[in-house]
This record gives C-alpha cells, structure tokens and sequence, in this order.
C-alpha cells in the first residue's frame, strides 16, 4: 500500500518542519472497485457494507502489518469485484481521510453469498 497525499503531507510536516501533525487513533479499512488514487475514490456504496476497523503491528524493515482480522458484508449488491483496500481515519462513507490505499495482489468477489475477509498479516503497509 501507498501513502495518500494526505498521509504525504502529515508525513513531511511532523519530520522537516515545526509544524505538528494529528496522528489518527482508529483506523479503517475500506474495499474499491476501481483505483483510489490518493484520496479514496471508488469505493463501494451497499447497504450494510461499513469500513472495518484494523490495527496494524509496529514498523520493521519499513513495514507494518495487519494484526487482526475484518469481515466485510453486504446486503444488497450483486456479486462485484474487489480490485483494492484503502486505510481511512474514520469510518463513515465518505467521511475522513485516506491514509494509505493499494491494489489487492489477487482480486476478491464480494457479495451478500460472499462475505469477504481478511486475515491478520493481510494487510502490509510499507514505506520505500
């Protein structure tokens, strides 16, 4: 997954400037059918589907990975294909703002007969 342009520039206030920067304390994960791009769009609107909340383990190698499991549900859509995740700092449609967001190494189907779940160690956010 990659930095958001508003994860970018929280980034580099807090490290190169005076200026302080808010750091998020829940963060949730949300399913896209198209790209996100930096600021989260795509994502799916269903009744019942609702961003997770995940938590991530502590950074090593540039990395930090997922250490809890989310489970996705729906109760109105069609069989649809799930192509990438973004990490938000709020968990209303579309309130907040994007975090990270990543195209998913195998896209997943997502639909009310197909409840969609990730693992912990699924999620990777990683700095390069």
């Amino acid at each position: 997954m990659s930095l958001s342009n508003f994860s970018e520039n929280l980034l580099l206030d807090w490290l190169l400037t005076a200026g302080a920067a808010t750091r998020p304390t829940t963060w949730f994960l949300a399913l896209h059918t198209g790209d996100p791009g930096e600021t989260g769009a795509n994502e799916i609107a269903a009744t019942a589907y609702a961003r997770q909340a995940i938590a991530m383990g502590a950074a090593a190698s540039g990395a930090s990975i997922s250490t809890d499991s989310q489970a996705f549900t729906t109760t109105d859509v069609g069989e649809i294909t799930i192509n990438y995740v973004t990490i938000w700092d709020d968990d209303g449609t579309p309130a907040g703002n994007c975090l990270f967001s990543g195209e998913m190494t195998v896209p997943r189907q997502f639909s009310q007969a197909k409840p969609l779940t990730f693992a912990a160690g699924d999620i990777v956010c990683a700095l390069d």
